[in-house]
C-alpha cells in the first residue's frame, strides 16, 4: 500500500468473516469492468458504499503494472482499472489505495480519487489538492465510503540532477473530509518534522503510521508502511486514543483487525489490541526476517515466511505447509498471501488443504488487501 516491494503496499483498510475456500470455488461469472483513468463514471459517483457486502467470499485487491485488479476466489479478475501508478520518489510507504466494505478507493497519478466497486460501477470523485511536484498523499476511506482521511506531506525538492536523497521534508498536515465532495473538512493533525499518515479505521476511530522517515529508500521495513508505532486517534479532534508498539522496533506484518505483533529490541514480540492492551502471543513467533510474518484477522494464528511457511498457534496445533516464500498477508481466516520463494509470484494458500492458487501477474503485482476491507 507500500515499502515491501516484494509484496506489500497497505492497505489497508477489512473484514475478518468467513469465506469460501479459495481452492474450492468456481469461477465467478461476473464479466470484467475496466475503469479507464480520466474515463467518464460509469454510475453517478456515490461515496457511500450502499452495495452489499460479500457474506461468504473474501476478494484479494492487487496492484501494478498500471492497474488495480479485484480478484475473484478463483484468482481470476473480476474488475479491474487502470491507472497511473503514483509511486512517489520521496515516501514510498505511503498508502495511495483504500479498500472499503465493497469498493476500492485510489489516487490515480498522486492526487485523482477514483473508485471502482464489486458491483462494476466507477467513478471519479475530484483532484485533491495536492502539488505533485513538491507533495505526496496518503489517504484511508472510512468502511461506509463516507470520510476520507489524507496526509500530505511537503518536501523541497532536490536541485536538478542531485537525487532525491538531497531533498528536504518541509512537513505534513492531515485531515478529514467527506469523500464524494470534500465537505466538513476537519484538520486534525500537522507537523514539521514528523511523518504520519492514515492506514485504516477501527471502531470508527483512524489508525494512524507513524513514519521511520519521511524519506523514501531506507531498508525495507518489518510492515507495509515503513512504522515504528501506531496511534489510534479519534478522527474529528485528531486526540489521540492509543499507541500500539511504542519503545520498540515497530510494528510487525501488515495490521489486523485485532491489533498487531511488535518486533521487541530483546526478547519475543508482543501482542497488542488497538486500546493499546497488550494480550498473550498465539504462539511462539521468530524475528519476521527476511520472509516476514502475519498476524491472522482474528488473532489466534501467526503465519511466518520462510522455507516452508508455518502457522503457528502453539505447539500441537501449528501447520507446516508445503510452500516457501515471504508472507504479504491474510486474504480470510483460511487463506494467506505469499510471494513465492523461487518465482517472486503471489499466490494464495489454503491453511487447511494446502491447495495453492496463483494470482495473476507475473511477479510484477502487490497486495493490497482483502475486500471487505481488514480493519473497520
Amino acid at each position: 500500500m507500500w515499502r515491501l516491494m516484494t509484496a506489500l503496499l497497505l492497505v489497508a483498510s477489512c473484514s475478518s468473516g468467513t469465506s469460501t475456500p479459495v481452492a474450492n470455488s468456481s469461477p465467478t461469472s461476473a464479466a470484467t469492468v475496466t475503469a479507464t483513468a480520466g474515463a467518464q463514471p460509469s454510475a453517478a459517483p456515490s461515496a457511500i458504499d450502499q452495495t452489499p457486502a460479500p457474506s461468504a467470499a473474501a476478494y484479494a485487491v492487487v496492484a501494478g503494472d498500471g492497474a488495480i485488479d479485484v480478484l475473484g476466489s478463483n484468482g481470476g479478475v473480476l474488475v479491474t482499472a487502470s491507472l497511473t501508478i503514483p509511486y512517489g520518489p520521496f515516501d514510498t510507504a505511503l498508502p495511495w489505495v483504500s479498500v472499503t466494505s465493497s469498493r476500492v478507493y485510489y489516487l490515480d497519478a498522486g492526487k485523482t480519487l477514483r473508485f471502482i466497486g464489486l458491483d462494476g460501477t466507477s467513478g471519479t470523485l475530484r483532484d485533491l489538492p495536492v502539488n505533485t511536484a513538491t507533495e505526496e498523499a496518503g489517504i484511508s476511506v472510512s468502511p461506509d465510503g463516507s470520510r476520507i482521511a489524507v496526509a500530505v506531506l511537503s518536501y523541497d525538492p532536490a536541485p536538478s540532477g542531485q537525487g532525491v536523497g538531497s531533498a528536504a521534508y518541509a512537513g505534513m498536515r492531515m485531515y478529514v473530509e467527506n469523500t464524494a465532495d470534500g465537505a466538513d473538512k476537519a484538520y486534525i493533525f500537522s507537523s514539521t518534522t514528523v511523518a504520519e499518515f492514515p492506514i485504516g479505521w477501527v471502531h470508527g476511530n483512524l489508525v494512524i503510521a507513524v513514519g521511520d522517515t519521511p524519506l523514501c529508500c531506507q531498508a525495507e521495513g518489518i510492515n507495509p508502511y515503513s512504522a515504528v508505532a501506531y496511534h489510534v486517534a479519534d478522527p474529528t479532534t485528531g486526540r489521540r486514543i492509543a499507541t500500539l508498539c511504542a519503545a520498540s522496533q515497530g510494528p510487525e506484518g501488515p495490521a489486523e483487525p485485532v491489533g498487531t505483533l511488535c518486533e521487541e529490541t530483546s526478547g519475543p514480540p508482543k501482542y497488542e489490541w488497538w486500546d493499546g492492551r497488550e494480550v498473550p502471543l498465539p504462539a511462539a513467533v521468530p524475528s519476521p526476517g527476511r520472509y516476514l510474518v502475519a498476524l491472522s484477522p482474528d488473532g489466534v494464528r501467526v503465519a511466518a515466511g520462510g522455507t516452508p511457511i508455518r502457522i503457528l498457534s502453539g505447539g500441537l496445533n501449528d501447520v507446516v505447509l508445503n510452500v516457501s516464500g515471504t508472507v504479504v498477508g491474510w486474504l480470510d481466516a483460511d487463506h494467506v498471501v505469499y510471494t513465492d520463494a523461487s518465482t517472486f509470484d503471489l499466490a494464495v494458500v489454503s491453511v487447511t488443504s494446502g491447495t495453492v492458487v496463483p494470482l495473476p501477474g507475473g511477479g510484477k503485482e502487490l497486495y493490497i488487501g482483502p475486500i471487505p476491507a481488514a480493519l473497520s
